[in-house]
């Protein structure tokens, strides 16, 4: 199970325990503005090399969220988020993290209302 988990944490996945989820969503609403959780198997389907954490970030550079708003929502470190930030635009051979608006609507990670304040 620990190997197992140790994988699933290279690869960007969440690594909680059931038992934790719960509580740990009860806490959600302390994260500003609505998230959304990475839709399961969009790696493995879409057209991009990101993985499911990057896809995380994705959507919320998407709705505008600052590196430090990154960090809060998904309980990482400032320096982490902006090293995701770095590895989605280099991957995605974008130049700005405002053109991950775009990409984001054009495949379908984001609708309009997501976008909404």
């Amino acid at each position: 199970m620990l190997l197992a988990a140790v994988r699933g944490a290279a690869r960007g996945q969440a690594v909680l325990d059931p038992a934790i989820t719960g509580p740990v969503r009860a806490e959600w609403p302390l994260a500003p503005g609505p998230y959304q959780a990475p839709r399961i198997g969009s790696v493995a389907s879409g057209p991009h090399p990101l993985t499911e954490r990057e896809l995380a970030v994705l959507r919320l550079l998407a709705q505008g969220r600052t590196n430090r708003q990154i960090s809060q929502t998904l309980f990482v470190s400032e320096e982490t988020a902006k090293s995701h930030v770095a590895n989605i635009l280099a991957k995605l051979d974008l130049n700005h993290r405002n053109q991950t608006i775009v990409y984001a609507l054009k495949h379908g990670l984001v609708s309009l209302e997501d976008l909404q304040p």
